[in-house]
């Protein structure tokens, strides 16, 4: 499921003809690949296995915003934990009850959970703006004429991380980007 529809972009853009439609839907799904894998951001809701490293008093999905854990595997002691084990904190990470530690283990912690934005409308509108902005930059630039990093042009977006979309972005996401 996708994020934005084709008529939001199109509105966004201005673009009031079909002659685009195809080049706009590929900008739209190739903005929110980037964004997913960039940012482990879940424009769709799914099951996902992490197989997550301890020693921190919190585990780190990869997929954002984590809705429901299934269950919590201990490679080590090789224990199964089901979800009433384990809450969620502001639905952004998978924490511990109580004030300890996960053990320390690299890839240690199996970790089963549904991640994402379950439907178009649950996705926040805060977000939907700054992947908009996203598509009109790459739409405005489809020729590859011009560059932009956050004080000009471009269709490059890893070239943009340090832009106040960037940084926006990372909003939705506490997770530590590597």
């Amino acid at each position: 499921m996708s994020a934005l529809t084709l008529t939001q972009a199109k509105s966004y853009l201005r673009v009031g003809h079909s002659n685009d439609d195809v080049l706009i839907q590929l900008i739209v799904d190739g903005v929110e690949e980037w964004t997913e894998r960039t940012f482990g951001l879940g424009l769709s809701e799914t099951t996902q296995t992490d197989y997550l490293d301890g020693g921190m008093r919190a585990l780190w999905p990869q997929r954002y915003p984590v809705i429901s854990i299934t269950s919590v595997y201990d490679a080590v002691t090789e224990n199964t934990s089901d979800a009433d084990d384990y809450n969620l904190r502001n639905s952004l990470q998978i924490i511990q009850d109580g004030e300890g530690r996960w053990e320390d283990g690299r890839g240690r912690w199996r970790v089963i959970y549904t991640g994402g934005y379950g439907t178009t409308q649950a996705v926040p509108a805060g977000l939907k703006l700054e992947l908009l902005g996203l598509v009109a930059r790459a739409y405005e630039n489809r020729v590859g004429a011009q560059s932009e990093s956050a004080a000009g042009w471009s269709t490059n977006f890893a070239s943009l991380l340090d832009s106040d979309t960037m940084i926006r972005l990372r909003a939705y996401n506490p997770r530590p980007l590597v």
